[in-house]
C-alpha cells in the first residue's frame, strides 16, 4: 500500500495504474492523493480474525485427522467446533447461538484449500 501511495503522490503513475500494479483499491489511492495526511488503517476490514494461527492449525489438524479416519465433518460441525474452541480458550467473538457464522467456516476452508497454512509434518 505504501509503495502504491508513494508512486501516485510522486507522479510516477496514475491511481488506476498503481491500483492495478500494487493490487490496492483505487479509491484509497485517490483519497490519499487528495489529502496526503489521510491515514490508512491496514487492520480494518469487514471481518476480524477470531483465532490466532496456532488455533486455526489445531482446528485444521483435527479436521484432517478425522477425515483420514473416515469421519468427515459437515460445515455445521466445523462451525460448532469453532465456537467450542473459542469458548475453551476464552476468546472474544461475535458468534450467535453457540455456532460460528458461515463466513468463518468458508474463509477457514478457503485458506486450507489454498494452502496458506503449513500442515504439520
Amino acid at each position: 500500500m505504501n509503495n502504491a501511495v508513494d508512486s501516485v503522490i510522486s507522479g510516477r503513475c496514475s491511481c488506476l495504474k498503481a491500483s492495478d500494479e500494487f493490487e490496492v483499491p483505487q479509491t484509497t489511492l485517490e483519497r490519499k492523493k487528495k489529502n496526503p495526511e489521510y491515514l490508512i488503517d491496514e487492520t480494518a476490514g469487514k471481518f476480524q480474525a477470531v483465532f490466532v494461527q496456532e488455533q486455526e492449525l489445531e482446528l485444521e489438524t483435527y479436521l484432517k485427522t478425522m477425515e483420514v479416519r473416515l469421519f468427515g465433518r459437515t460445515m455445521k460441525v466445523l462451525r460448532t467446533l469453532a465456537y467450542q474452541l473459542s469458548q475453551r480458550n476464552g476468546i472474544d467473538h461475535r458468534f450467535q447461538s453457540e455456532i460460528a457464522g458461515p463466513d468463518l467456516a468458508n474463509g477457514f476452508l478457503r485458506e486450507i484449500l489454498l494452502g496458506l497454512f503449513v500442515s504439520p509434518s
